[in-house]
């Protein structure tokens, strides 16, 4: 491939921001208070158009100057949701501040942070300096610490698990960044899928894999729902699914995943090595 069209491709979500607004990923964490046998897991479903979902795949990279990682991408974007041999995760939910601009795009910036080494350096990296805009970067490292960094050009807030568990969807939580969350009241279905991922995490004293899997099958608010379903009838770029699910198990170094909806289809394990 050629290297410009490569570079545009990832620049894509600031150059298609108000053609492509897409409310639906889901993302989660508990550390070892609120897992049975100790550990750390941390699950997201990634929604975006069905077109798209042919293009998953995951990769199992060693850089030479950073931690080897296992990330899940799709298309020719980099890799930003997954994890690295030094214990950091990261999971990326769109959010929609009022103060983007011409700057380093999200993707570039978000691919950073799966080299970082330390907690702290993960939430530099997600601060880089003239980014364009923000995800929230739901972070978790290996001993159990986790945040929801909640970015956008100009603003950013940490938010921390304090109680063991972390969850996001698509719209900013801290005060500060709802005051510049652009057009909220299109924003509905993003906080009913956190407040029914919130009650479902909260409601299992102590979590698996397999009940995390079970949170990313449910279908309250369908097809809107965490397991978010395509509508023929919509737009072709107002459709979108769950393209793949998947939950990383921080202290096995391990990913499973699955292509497509989770409650159609199986879940398959991979392994960080090297």
């Amino acid at each position: 491939m050629d290297f410009d069209d490569l570079a545009v491709l990832n620049a894509m979500e600031a150059v298609t921001t108000d053609a492509l607004h897409l409310t639906k990923c889901t993302s989660l964490a508990v550390n070892s208070e609120r897992t049975a046998e100790g550990n750390v897991l941390v699950a997201h479903n990634e929604d975006w158009l069905p077109d798209d979902e042919e293009d998953v795949y995951v990769v199992h990279a060693s850089p030479e100057d950073e931690p080897p990682f296992l990330a899940m991408t799709y298309g020719g974007l980099l890799p930003n949701i997954g994890f690295n041999a030094a214990g950091i995760a990261q999971c990326c939910d769109s959010v929609y501040p009022n103060d983007s601009r011409i700057g380093v795009p999200r993707v570039f910036v978000s691919r950073a942070v799966l080299s970082a080494r330390t907690p702290a350096e993960a939430i530099r990296y997600a601060l880089a300096p003239q980014r364009a805009a923000g995800y929230n970067h739901l972070l978790v490292h290996e001993s159990g610490e986790m945040y929801n960094v909640e970015v956008s050009a100009r603003r950013f807030a940490i938010l921390y698990g304090e109680e063991g568990y972390l969850v996001h969807t698509n719209h900013y939580l801290d005060p500060q960044m709802r005051a510049i969350e652009n057009e909220p009241d299109e924003l509905v279905g993003t906080r009913v899928r956190y407040f029914r991922a919130l009650r479902l995490l909260k409601q299992t004293p102590l979590h698996t894999v397999k009940s995390l899997q079970a949170i990313q099958r449910d279908h309250i608010n369908f097809p809107n729902s965490i397991c978010n379903h395509a509508v023929e009838s919509d737009a072709p770029l107002d459709r979108e699914k769950t393209i793949t699910a998947l939950v990383m198990d921080l202290n096995l170094r391990v990913m499973h995943l699955v292509w497509g909806n989770p409650c159609e289809n199986a879940y398959h394990t991979y392994h960080l090595s090297g």
